[in-house]
């Protein structure tokens, strides 16, 4: 999709628009709180079939699809960027520091989940708390590249 998107080359005013759409709909996912699911009598869980015969459970479906399409339009063009500016005989060491990166902050957001829910912070409000975190790094990251933001402009067509 980025590749269709950018034209065959490396777009970074994708960045922008995953991020966006990261941002709206884990705040949505918030919106939906924790939806009151009817549980089958007799049973004590739920089968997928069950699950999808709820219409708020689609909603849920589909913000979790466009959390994971809107994630691939705000990685794909960075780390399409990261092998492009290296040189080929660090590549990978590079992608293996940005790796190593990646995975100190997924065990720090699990860590922060962990300390949220110690304060009894709901699910819904995790996602909350993870959108407005993720507005305000990235709000910080287009102050430092303004580029990103520039080539958004350019690729939705609002630079005039």
């Amino acid at each position: 999709m980025c590749e269709k998107l950018s034209g065959r080359k490396i777009e970074m005013g994708l960045v922008p628009l995953g991020t966006i759409g990261l941002a709206l709909f884990a705040m949505d996912l918030f919106i939906i709180g924790v939806p009151p699911l009817k549980i089958p009598e007799g049973n004590s869980v739920m089968t997928a079939s069950a699950f999808f015969h709820q219409a708020i459970t689609w909603r849920i479906f589909v913000d979790l699809s466009l959390i994971g399409l809107f994630g691939g339009l705000y990685i794909v063009p960075l780390y399409a960027l990261i092998q492009k500016l290296s040189h080929v005989s660090h590549r990978a060491r590079i992608i293996a520091a940005n790796n190593i990166l990646n995975a100190l902050f997924m065990v720090m957001s699990a860590l922060l989940t962990i300390t949220l829910f110690s304060f009894n912070v709901s699910i819904p409000q995790i996602f909350l708390v993870v959108a407005v975190l993720h507005l305000v790094i990235t709000a910080l990251v287009f102050v430092k590249v303004p580029e990103f933001v520039h080539r958004f402009l350019i690729l939705t067509g609002l630079n005039s």
